[in-house]
């Protein structure tokens, strides 16, 4: 954590040196929304939240390219006693450069953050850093070729054996046609380690604990019209390792549970159209099978439970700038419904989101 702070003040010093020589650009986005299964767990109390993003960055041009210097930062505040309110705050450099045709560009990054959680879940409070590479090339007139590989460290204070090390990387070819059709295949790798030293007998191992995933998404879009667009993915994910996780009579345990800790698929639709009075209404609906494998949930009987979610999920947005008067301002709204059929009856249910932010670029 002393080498995260170290990297967060150093950018911060170079964003105060930037900002002197270059004008600060930034957005400010406040909204609100509803949700009623805040976790994802049956059980749950529906609540209301609000949340803000603010993003500041200042560009230096030089060295045959642009430096950008900047802050993230994020909060949210949920009711009904639920505790879930975090704020993060990330500060980071990139330098992009793109070649004189256009054609090729690249670009390379680094971001220090901290992620601050309320009341029950301070246990989660993290500091992470998180670098990457970048590229895209168009190619024949018709080709988009781009890619990225991360590598990020996440720690955390209270629990160092959710502490991980997490190199990745994404590789993606669109092709576009005259008749406004594009098409696109995505492959992504990720692979995490927990590499504390109190992380192989908290998770049962007798090495490192570690998990690994691959993933393929074909994609396609199609302008209808100058008012009106379509577009649909699909996607499938491997586990190449399996979750690390813990069985032991009745207690079963595993780390902080994300996309490493299922595989399966996902399917997504979405039709956009330019509304009268300048909105873009999209209805979408999306559908998913997601198996989380070998590791196990407590249930309420003390017995271990596998668990395996189909997931289905409708959803209305809008949206529309507000024009010169209020600055650019861009106000968005969605709203929609989720229905998660579980072979665990604790992430079995259905319910209703809504959300609704204002969003100012200055």
């Amino acid at each position: 954590m002393k080498r995260i702070s170290l990297i967060i003040l150093i950018t911060l010093l170079g964003l105060s040196a930037g900002a002197a020589r270059a004008q600060v650009q930034g957005k400010l986005s406040v909204g609100t929304g509803y949700l009623e299964h805040p976790v994802g767990i049956m059980t749950e109390t529906d609540a209301l939240y609000t949340y803000q993003n603010l993003n500041l960055a200042s560009r230096l041009a030089g060295l045959g390219g642009s430096l950008k210097l900047g802050y993230e930062g994020q909060a949210s505040q949920f009711g009904s006693d639920t505790q879930l309110g975090s704020q993060r705050h990330g500060l980071g450099a990139e330098y992009y450069h793109l070649s004189r045709s256009r054609m090729l560009g690249w670009s390379a990054g680094v971001q220090g953050a901290i992620r601050r959680q309320k009341e029950w879940y301070e246990a989660y409070d993290q500091d992470e850093i998180f670098a990457y590479a970048a590229f895209k090339r168009y190619t024949g007139g018709n080709m988009l070729w781009k890619g990225f590989a991360g590598y990020r460290i996440r720690q955390y204070g209270a629990l160092p054996e959710e502490n991980s090390r997490e190199p990745h990387a994404q590789f993606e070819v669109l092709r576009f046609s005259p008749t406004q059709t594009s098409l696109g295949l995505r492959l992504s790798y990720g692979y995490k380690e927990y590499h504390d030293e109190s992380a192989p007998s908290v998770w049962g191992t007798s090495t490192t604990p570690s998990t690994s995933q691959l993933a393929a998404r074909l994609s396609f879009s199609k302008s209808l019209s100058e008012r009106a667009g379509l577009r649909a993915w699909a996607e499938s994910r491997w586990k190449l390792e399996e979750f690390p996780h813990v069985i032991a009579d009745d207690f079963y345990d595993s780390p902080i549970l994300d996309r490493y800790a299922n595989e399966g698929y996902d399917l997504y639709t979405a039709l956009k159209v330019l509304a009268p009075y300048q909105w873009w209404v999209e209805t979408g609906a999306a559908y998913g099978v997601h198996d989380y494998g070998e590791i196990v949930f407590p249930s309420e009987s003390g017995a271990g439970i596998n668990r395996e979610d189909t997931l289905t999920e409708l959803h209305l947005s809008l949206q529309r700038s507000l024009g010169a008067a209020l600055r650019g301002a861009r106000l968005n709204i969605l709203g929609g419904w989720r229905n998660q059929d579980s072979t665990h009856v604790w992430y079995d249910y259905s319910g209703v989101f809504f959300s609704s932010n204002l969003g100012w670029k200055f």
